[in-house]
Formats: C-alpha cells, sequence, structure tokens
C-alpha cells in the first residue's frame, strides 16, 4: 500500500492506494478514483486539518516500515542481478582464455573441486566445449562460440532487468519523499491550528 497525501484549492486528502495505483493517479483532487480508495478524508476549504500526533505517526511508521521496507528489497534485488552479471563477464573472460589455447594447442591444467573444499590437479586435453550453467540446476554442453553468445544474451537480459529495478527504485524513493513533504506540511498546519483537531 503507498499513502498519497494530496492539496488543491484549500482541500487536503489523504488516501490510501494499492501500490500500482500511484503510477497512474493523476494530480487533481477532484479525479481521485474513489472507488480504489481503501480510506478518503476531505476538509473543505478554510477548515485545514489538525491531525493527531498519534496519526502522524502511524503515518511516518508506514513510510518507515513499508515504504522503506519495499525500497530495501528492490535493492537487494538489485545488487543480486548485478553480481550475476559480474560473474558472467567473469566467465566469457574465461572463455576467451580458453578459445587463445585452443588456438595455441595447449592443454589446460586446473584444479578441480571434488567436494568439501578438496581440490586435485588435473590437466584437460579437450577445451573445445565447456557445460553451462542455464539456470534450475541444469547444465548446457556448448561450444566456446555458443558459450560466448549466450553470455551476450544473459548479460543483456540481465542488464535489463537492472535497469527495471533501478526506476523501480526511484519511483518508491519519489513516493517517499513526496509523502514525507506532505506530512511536513500538515505537521506546520498542526502547529497553526491547534484546536481544530479531526479525528478519524
Amino acid at each position: 500500500m503507498v499513502l498519497w497525501v494530496e492539496g488543491r484549492g484549500g482541500a487536503i486528502h489523504i488516501v490510501q492506494f494499492p501500490f500500482p495505483a500511484i503510477e497512474n493517479l493523476q494530480r487533481q483532487s477532484d479525479s481521485i478514483p474513489t472507488s480504489s480508495c481503501v480510506c478518503i478524508r476531505t476538509v473543505n476549504k478554510g477548515s485545514p486539518p489538525c491531525l493527531s500526533m498519534d496519526k502522524l505517526t502511524k503515518f511516518e511508521q508506514f513510510i518507515n516500515e513499508k515504504l522503506k521496507g519495499d525500497l530495501a528489497l528492490v535493492n537487494e534485488r538489485r545488487e543480486s542481478v548485478c553480481q550475476q552479471i559480474a560473474n558472467y563477464l567473469k566467465l566469457r573472460q574465461s572463455i576467451e582464455n580458453l578459445q587463445l589455447l585452443g588456438e595455441d594447442g595447449k592443454t589446460l591444467r586446473s584444479k578441480v573441486d571434488l567436494g568439501c573444499n578438496f581440490y586435485v590437479q588435473a590437466n584437460v586435453n579437450d577445451t573445445s566445449k565447456i557445460f553451462v550453467s542455464v539456470g534450475f540446476g541444469f547444465y548446457l554442453e556448448l561450444t566456446l562460440d555458443e558459450a560466448i553468445k549466450f553470455m551476450g544474451k544473459k548479460i543483456a537480459h540481465l542488464t535489463e532487468i537492472n535497469q527495471k529495478l533501478t526506476v523501480e527504485a526511484s519511483k518508491i524513493k519519489a513516493n517517499i519523499k513526496i509523502v514525507l513533504e506532505k506530512l511536513a506540511q500538515l505537521q506546520i498546519l498542526n502547529d497553526d491550528k491547534p484546536s481544530q483537531n479531526i479525528h478519524w
């Protein structure tokens, strides 16, 4: 859920919408879709609201626990995607090194993990094909050229996901900023009009 506070023509609306609705919400008080509202209260011109400190505290908790929580989850997903991109870039570099070894006719010496971090020295005579993890625990045998093409597509896909997550994070930050600014305005009204207390 996301809290949207809108002021227009002396009227102040406090509305709670499902989060995706914020993107399509027009910032005009006379066009707020009340059918999709969880709650809405309107104060006519000349009667600015004076919310109790308990209500203001709940709104602040909503920002800290919900909106900032959503932002933390999006940032965590972004970090995971960035790590995957880094891993695929590293793998592509390793494949390019294997191609150079194959051109020189050299065998590959490598340490192989037998389990429990126990490694043994191994010689790889044929480096023309490798097994690549394609997700969900599945591995596919590919030639080096096929593997590089796969890496390119995978990196492009992950980069697109990362860009979408970046946009999503920016929107959440914007929502947090808007709500904080409106709450600050309401708190100023509380200080100016302490006697006009509205109970919800």
